[in-house]
């Protein structure tokens, strides 16, 4: 197990939230996020996501989103195949939790009260890469909120290395916004980071942290993403319960973000705890050279393990290059199994064309942006951060797209846009609270 990943925080990250999940052999808890059980009841009897949707960039978009996931509700959620009958417990709740995850989940947990929007507040997103979907998908929402409600926001690439990230953040410094946002990994930039708080600079992480909320070791005010633990544990068991308890498996994962690893660390120790399942392979490998890498990886794990094995990665960036090597190795799409987290448009693609990937944990973008923007706003008003709090306040629950066997819901919650758009009316939520008309 890696020495950087760090349990004390997971632990007082969890007993804050009440956030449930198996991580060590010995626990045996329930292992579904509090709340997400009541969540897809209410789905179903709202219609799956046809119910208060949020506005895409587009709202052209929006009104196709809302048909398409309107048209997929009454089949949205994934089941098991008919075939798979098992007793064993660990397999039958990793059933039901991928059930529950596979509904999108249309209760609102953030925010019904706050302070209005301080004018004249100034932000700059790094992202860890520019050519990083979801953290180039962050900067543009982020900076499309800012231009909507009147502040000033710039972007400036981190170009996916320690060296990209501490130019970025010298250069974001001298500009002296009032809050930074970054995707790149915070311990990294660290002192960086401290330079920037030094000089009254808030630090908003988008995955800078491994956990949601103010940071209990760096000098982060927030940092905003889906439960990371939750979100290594939803792909782990879609693989324990697609495969009804037989999964073979392979882990990839880039160690240099601490988000990442705590991912994988948690989808390695929920498959090692499925007794008939087999992690064959946990790989660490950089992103930022999977173009070069990920083609010869894919192919090694053909010629080394054959074919129907599941493949889980910390980002949907790594089968961009690993389908498409598959494809040339004459492999057949439903020979193997793919499985990733981020939910980037190129992994909803696949997932509709049922080229190889089967199964991702979206971040919810333009969601987590809104967040952001509102927690920005918290820190310049001399308030504690909202999203992910010490108190556990709120945080967007994990939810899960998938298409397999004839089963799909690729289309719902924004699917049909490829990126996922949480059926809560956040966009209007977070306008209101700031005192901005629509």
């Amino acid at each position: 197990m890696p020495s950087d990943v760090n349990y004390t925080r997971l632990d007082q990250y969890r007993q804050a939230s009440g956030v449930g999940v198996v991580i060590r052999p010995e626990e045996v808890e329930v292992r579904v996020h509090t709340g997400i059980v009541a969540a897809v009841g209410a789905a179903l009897l709202l219609g799956g996501c046809g119910a208060a949707s949020s506005t895409p960039p587009s709202s052209s978009s929006a009104s196709s989103a809302s048909s398409s996931s309107t048209a997929v509700a009454s089949t949205v959620a994934w089941h098991p195949s008919s075939s798979c009958h098992t007793t064993n417990p660990f397999v039958e709740q990793a059933i039901k939790n991928v059930e529950a995850w596979t509904v999108p989940d249309v209760t609102w947990y953030g925010p019904t009260s706050g302070p209005k929007l301080k004018a004249g507040t100034s932000v700059v997103f790094i992202p860890t890469d520019s050519t990083n979907i979801l953290s180039y998908t962050w900067g543009e929402d982020i900076l499309a909120i800012a231009k909507k409600i009147g502040w000033t926001a710039t972007m400036i690439d981190g170009k996916g290395s320690t060296q990209g990230w501490e130019a970025a953040m010298t250069e974001a410094i001298a500009l002296k916004p009032n809050v930074i946002m970054t995707s790149a990994d915070i311990p990294t930039i660290d002192t960086y980071v401290k330079q920037a708080v030094a000089l009254g600079i808030g630090v908003i992480g988008l995955h800078g942290t491994s956990f949601a909320g103010p940071s209990i070791e760096e000098d982060e005010y927030t940092n905003i993403t889906t439960d990371p633990v939750l979100v290594g544990q939803a792909m782990a068991d879609y693989a324990i319960a697609d495969s009804c308890g037989t999964a073979k498996v392979i882990i990839e994962y880039d160690s240099t973000y601490e988000v990442a690893v705590l991912k994988a660390e948690t989808m390695k120790g929920e498959i090692e705890k499925c007794t008939t399942c087999k992690v064959l392979a946990y790989v660490d490998s950089p992103l930022s050279q999977a173009s070069t890498l990920e083609p010869g990886l894919c192919s090694s794990w053909v010629s080394q393990y054959g074919l129907g094995w599941y493949a889980m990665s910390n980002a949907d960036d790594f089968w961009d290059y690993c389908a498409p090597a598959l494809k040339a190795a004459g492999v057949a799409d439903s020979a193997v199994h793919l499985i990733g987290c981020d939910g980037t448009s190129t992994a909803y693609q696949r997932m509709r064309t049922d080229e190889y990937q089967v199964a991702s944990v979206p971040e919810p973008a333009e969601f987590q942006a809104y967040a952001a923007i509102n927690d920005a706003n918290n820190y310049v008003q001399g308030l504690s951060a909202s999203y992910g709090t010490a108190a556990g306040e709120w945080t967007q629950p994990v939810y899960m797209v998938y298409s397999e066997s004839g089963q799909t819901n690729v289309n719902a919650a924004g699917g049909a846009q490829g990126q996922y758009y949480p059926n809560n009316n956040y966009a209007q939520r977070f306008l209101t609270l700031w005192g901005v008309s629509s």
